[in-house]
């Protein structure tokens, strides 16, 4: 019986967590984006877009059109790029369909991109942009910045601590793993001889 009043009393928590990840699986089939919603963080866009805004992406268009703003994500890259696109062209590719090449800029830069594309290449394909900017909030996006910059204390702090412990304590050796900004801690206790 107790079991049952356990689960009874966790549904509702299941329910609204289902239901908060399918409207998210929902804004990307309908947007056609891997994430429909991203918050800008960087000043390169500005006057337009300011540090915190919580921008709204539409993948759907199949070519991107010179002064729309793409968001492109380079498989090796922690996070996305979202400047203007300045100039579009068509390469033919080898099954018939053309490939479009895309080189964009910074509103607040001063100069093209192509220094930050990977491998030297002076373009970015439609294939690394994951959606075009169609609408914004601004400031919205300031909470999960706040969150980030949180976390990034955190793990300074954790590794002063570390670092302390090595040269000041030396009855507990602390052991952190970080790994892309996530941090999991084990504690081994040693004596050192």
């Amino acid at each position: 019986m107790q079991k049952f009043s356990l689960l009874s009393s966790l549904f509702p928590i299941m329910w609204h967590m289902s239901s908060v990840f399918m409207l998210w699986k929902a804004q990307c089939v309908i947007t056609g984006s891997p994430d429909p919603l991203m918050v800008v963080t960087s000043q390169s866009m500005e006057p337009a877009f300011q540090p915190g805004d919580l921008i709204f992406l539409w993948n759907r268009n199949r070519h991107i059109q010179a002064g729309e703003i793409p968001v492109v994500w380079f498989s090796d890259r922690p996070l996305p790029m979202m400047h203007r696109a300045i100039k579009v062209s068509s390469l033919p590719g080898s099954d018939g369909q053309s490939k479009q090449l895309i080189l964009t800029k910074g509103e607040n830069n001063v100069i093209d991109d192509v220094a930050l594309y990977p491998g030297g290449r002076p373009f970015v394909y439609r294939e690394e942009i994951v959606g075009v900017v169609r609408g914004y909030l601004p400031g919205v996006g300031w909470v999960a910045l706040a969150l980030k910059a949180i976390q990034q204390c955190y793990i300074h702090v954790v590794r002063w601590q570390w670092l302390f412990s090595e040269y000041f304590d030396h009855s507990l050796v602390n052991k952190i793993y970080i790994n892309n900004g996530s941090s999991l801690f084990s504690a081994a206790y040693s004596h050192y001889a």
